[in-house]
Order: structure tokens, then sequence, then C-alpha cells
């Protein structure tokens, strides 16, 4: 019974090691890539900056947020219901004309 619980410690610290190793071999990895970005970031060249300007406009406009200055002067706008009453009348006088005339 001592000899199974010895024998499963050792292969938990064994196993245990060897992920931990895996885990550290994998984070080293990623902060030497982190660090070539850094470096890439650091040596690229202005036009890309300019590249990527207006970027954020164009995706707003595209998911149908962009300009949101337009779309609070058109709220308060609409906000005001005399143009829409007054449509409404100049189309009740337009049918009533029309049923009129025939």
């Amino acid at each position: 019974m001592k000899k199974g619980i010895i024998l499963a410690a050792a292969l938990l610290v064994i196993f245990g090691a060897n992920a931990f190793a895996e885990k550290d071999a994998h984070y080293l990895e990623i902060q030497k890539y982190k660090q070539e970005q850094r470096e890439a970031k650091k040596n690229a060249p202005a036009s890309s900056a300019t590249q990527e300007k207006g970027f954020w406009q164009k995706e707003g406009e595209r998911s149908g947020l962009g300009n949101p200055g337009n779309n609070i002067g058109s709220f308060v706008k609409n906000l005001n219901p005399v143009p829409f009453f007054k449509s409404q009348q100049e189309q009740y006088q337009a049918r009533k004309a029309a049923a009129g005339a025939k």
C-alpha cells in the first residue's frame, strides 16, 4: 500500500514538473513573439499609420453607427410632430379632392 502511494506521488511530481516545464516554455515563446511585435511596431514605416486613418469612421458607417452627430439632429427634428400632421392633412385633402372629382 505504501509503495503504491509513493509511486503515485512520484508520478504526480514527475508529470507535474513536465507540465510546468511545458507551460514555462510556452510562456517564453509568447514573450519572444511579443517582443518581436514590439520591435516591428517601432520600426514600422509612417505610411502604415496613414493607411489606417479613417478606419473607425468607415467601420462605423458600415455597421450603421457612422456620423452620430447627424443622427442626433434628425432625432431632434423628428420630435416635432407638426410636419407629420401637415403631410397627413395634405394627403387627406388630396384623397378628398380625388374622390370628389370622380
